[in-house]
C-alpha cells in the first residue's frame, strides 16, 4: 500500500503471476490537482484509452479492468485479432482487413477497417511502434492515401497497425508524453505503409469498382393511361313518375332563407404574405422535392428535411410534456457493444426512456431494447444506436439537456421520410402546413435549407422577359 509516495504496508501474498492496482483517492493530499480534473465520466474514458493502448499490444497477457467494482473489460491472452474483437466487440471481427509487409527498414501487420465502415470520429486509430503507441500526422497521412476514393467526406478510417523498425533508426525523446517520435526515413515508411494498405485493401476486394450504373437521365419513363373513371349518375330517389301533384315549381322553396348566408369569399388569403397557401396545388419532384405557389411565386421544398423539422420540433415539445408515444416490440432487438460503449451509455439510460425507449436484460456485452419511438421503424433502430454511440465517443462529457437534443435531432432524422417516397397529394399538403407551423421552417435540425423560392422576376428571368 502506498499513500503518498510512501509504502505504508507490503506483504507477501499468493497469487497468480502478475501485476494487480487498486487505485483509490488520487490526489488525496493534492486539493488544487483535484480541482483541475473533471467529471468522473472523463477521467474514466481517459483510464480506458490508457487501458486499451496496453491490452492492444501485449495482446499475450490477461487484463482486468475495474471501476467502481463493476467489470469494465475482462480479456483473455490471444492473438492480435482475438484482442481487437474483445476490445472493441464481437462486431468488429468481420469489419477487419488484414496488413502484412516485411522490409529491411520495416516490419509492419496488424488491421485496418474497411471502408463502409469509417466514422467521423478517429477513436479506432492506433499507431505501435516496438511496442510503444504513438501519435503521428505524417504516418496518418499515409493511411488515408491508401482509402484514397474509399471514404465518404469527412469520414476517418479505422487501423491498428504495428510497426518494428531497427532501435538506432527512431528517437523517441522529442516529447514528455513519448508518444511523438521521430523516424531516420520517415519518407520510406510512408511509401510502405502507403502501399502494403493498398494491397491489403486490393487483395480482399475492397479497392475501388468501376461504376456501371446506367445514367438515369437517358431513361425515358413509359406512358400510362390514367385510369378510366366510371360514369357517376344522380338520382332523385323521392321521384314518383305516378305522382301527378309533382311540378316544376318544387324547386324554389328549396333556396329559402339563403340569400341572408354570407358565403366567404375563395380570395381570402388564410397566411400571411410571408406564409405559403397550403390550399394550392402541389407536385412532387423526382420523389424527393414538394413544388408548390404562393402569392409572389413558386416554392421548393426538400420533403426529408421540412419532415426531419417538423419530427423535431414534435419530440422536443414531448420531452418537455414527458408524453413521449412509444411502441411496445413483438420481438426485442439486441445490439452489441463493447465494454466501454455500455459504460458511456449507462449515464443516458434513464434520458432515452423518457424519450420512448425501453430496455430489458442489459450487460455489459448486449442491449436489449423491448420499446422504441413512435417515430421509428425496428429496422433503423440498430443504426440509430450505432450513431448515438458513435457520437458520445466524439463528445462523451455532453450534459443531459444537450444530449435530448442531438437524441431529438437523431431521432428525427431516421424517423423521416427518405428520398424517393411517394407522397399523396393530401400528405403533401399536410407535410406543408406542419412545417410553416414550426418555429423554425427555413432550417432542418442539422442546418441545412429546407425550401427554396422562385419570384415571379426569377422565372420571368430565365425566359428573358
Amino acid at each position: 500500500i502506498i499513500e503518498g509516495s510512501e509504502v505504508k504496508d507490503q506483504q507477501a501474498v499468493a497469487t497468480e503471476t502478475g501485476c494487480s492496482m487498486a487505485v483509490r483517492n488520487l490526489f488525496y493530499n493534492i486539493p488544487a490537482r483535484r480541482n483541475f480534473l473533471k467529471s468522473n465520466n472523463v477521467e474514466q474514458r481517459h483510464i480506458i484509452d490508457e487501458f486499451q493502448r496496453v491490452a492492444l499490444v501485449h495482446h499475450q497477457i490477461r487484463f482486468e479492468l475495474f471501476s467502481n467494482d463493476a467489470v469494465l473489460f475482462q480479456l483473455e491472452p490471444g492473438n492480435l485479432r482475438q484482442r481487437i474483437v474483445q476490445v472493441f466487440g464481437k462486431n468488429t471481427n468481420e469489419k477487419l482487413v488484414p496488413v502484412q509487409e516485411s522490409t529491411d527498414i520495416l516490419q509492419l501487420n496488424g488491421f485496418v477497417f474497411k471502408p463502409e465502415f469509417s466514422k467521423k470520429s478517429r477513436q479506432h486509430q492506433f499507431f505501435f511502434v516496438n511496442d510503444r503507441f504513438i501519435k503521428s500526422a505524417y504516418l496518418h497521412h499515409a493511411v488515408l492515401a491508401a482509402f484514397e476514393g474509399l471514404l465518404g467526406p469527412n469520414m476517418q478510417p479505422g487501423y491498428m497497425l504495428y510497426l518494428t523498425v531497427p532501435t538506432e533508426t527512431i528517437d523517441v525523446n522529442i516529447h514528455p508524453t513519448k508518444t511523438e517520435v521521430k523516424f531516420e526515413d520517415d519518407h520510406a515508411l510512408y511509401a510502405i505503409i502507403r502501399s502494403a494498405l493498398k494491397h491489403s485493401l486490393g487483395q480482399f476486394n475492397v479497392s475501388p469498382v468501376l461504376d456501371f450504373d446506367r445514367n438515369q437521365s437517358f431513361d425515358v419513363p413509359v406512358g400510362s393511361k390514367p385510369p378510366t373513371q366510371l360514369p357517376s349518375i344522380q338520382v332523385d330517389r323521392n321521384f314518383n313518375p305516378f305522382n301527378e301533384n309533382q311540378n316544376g315549381n318544387d324547386w324554389e322553396p328549396l333556396y329559402e332563407g339563403l340569400q341572408d348566408v354570407t358565403i366567404p369569399s375563395q380570395n381570402e388569403q388564410i397566411f400571411d404574405d410571408d406564409r405559403i397557401n397550403t390550399h394550392s396545388p402541389t407536385l412532387q419532384f423526382h420523389k424527393k422535392y414538394i413544388i408548390t405557389t404562393r402569392a409572389e411565386g413558386l416554392i421548393i421544398i426538400h420533403q426529408q428535411r421540412a419532415h426531419q423539422r417538423v419530427l423535431y420540433e414534435s419530440l422536443l415539445r414531448q420531452i418537455k410534456q414527458r408524453s413521449v408515444p412509444s411502441q411496445v416490440l413483438a420481438f426485442p432487438i439486441q445490439v452489441e457493444m463493447n465494454q466501454q460503449q455500455f459504460a458511456e451509455f449507462t449515464p443516458h439510460q434513464k434520458t432515452l426512456e423518457l424519450m420512448g425507449f425501453s430496455f430489458g436484460n442489459t450487460d455489459s456485452n448486449s442491449l436489449e431494447i423491448t420499446a422504441i419511438h413512435n417515430s421509428l421503424s425496428p429496422n433503423s433502430v440498430p443504426e440509430f444506436l450505432s450513431n448515438m454511440l458513435e457520437n458520445l465517443d466524439n463528445d462523451p462529457t455532453v450534459e443531459e439537456s444537450h444530449f435530448s437534443q442531438m437524441m431529438a435531432i437523431t431521432m428525427s432524422k431516421y424517423g423521416s421520410i427518405g428520398t424517393g417516397t411517394e407522397l399523396h397529394p393530401s400528405a403533401q399538403s399536410r407535410l406543408i402546413e406542419d412545417l410553416f407551423s414550426c418555429d423554425e421552417p427555413s432550417r432542418c435540425p442539422e442546418g441545412k435549407a429546407i425550401f427554396a423560392s422562385m419570384t415571379d422576376n426569377d422565372i420571368q428571368n430565365k425566359f428573358n422577359l
